[in-house]
């Protein structure tokens, strides 16, 4: 309703038109909810569960998609945006300790897939001709470690891919996490932008 008081506000990411009556509305919807954020406790123990059980889906996709030989760099952002989400939910609000795990749990997991999957690549190099004698799968991932720290061929691949695949998992996790603060509803203002 035009009552010559119509002005644009932006509300969050949010950009509306609004009377001054909307507006006043607005205000005390978002003063309500951020009493209720206030009041609102942290699951700390639910929200990090959620996360870890986002980083092994994301391990067991990043050997696989590395093993297809495809851009494994999507992974890290992937995981990084499900993570936030998924705390959210469960967490019931992101803190600054939620960000610091949700990394480190992020941060493990890419060591965890990289490992793996040279260790799939180096079992598939060390099965590969007729005349060899099978090795196990798992005696070769006990071994991929050591092999990734001696063999400076090996140690150079890892290097790089954790060095590209964690670069991009700290963009991302930068990204998102601005993303996410500026979402949650205790950072929301109301500014008037005419």
């Amino acid at each position: 309703k035009n009552d010559e008081t119509i002005r644009l506000f932006q509300i969050g990411l949010q950009s509306l038109y609004l009377t001054e009556a909307e507006r006043a509305e607005k205000e005390a919807d978002l003063t309500a909810q951020k009493e209720k954020d206030k009041n609102t406790q942290e699951n700390f123990l639910l929200g990090t569960l959620g996360v870890i059980g986002v980083a092994l889906v994301g391990i067991l996709l990043y050997v696989i998609v590395g093993k297809m030989n495809l851009y494994v760099w999507a992974i890290p952002v992937l995981l990084s945006a499900i993570s936030y989400t998924v705390y959210k939910r469960l967490g019931k609000k992101l803190t600054v300790k939620a960000i610091v795990m949700i990394l480190i749990v992020l941060s493990i997991a890419l060591a965890a897939a990289t490992v793996l999957e040279y260790g799939w690549r180096i079992y598939d190099a060390v099965n590969e001709g007729p005349d060899i004698e099978h090795i196990g799968f798992f005696d070769v991932l006990k071994e991929t470690p050591e092999l990734i720290i001696t063999e400076p061929d090996i140690a150079k691949l890892v290097k790089r891919d954790l060095l590209v695949n964690g670069g991009i998992l700290i963009l991302a996790s930068i990204i998102t996490i601005v993303s996410a603060y500026r979402q949650e509803v205790r950072f929301i203002k109301i500014k008037r932008l005419d």
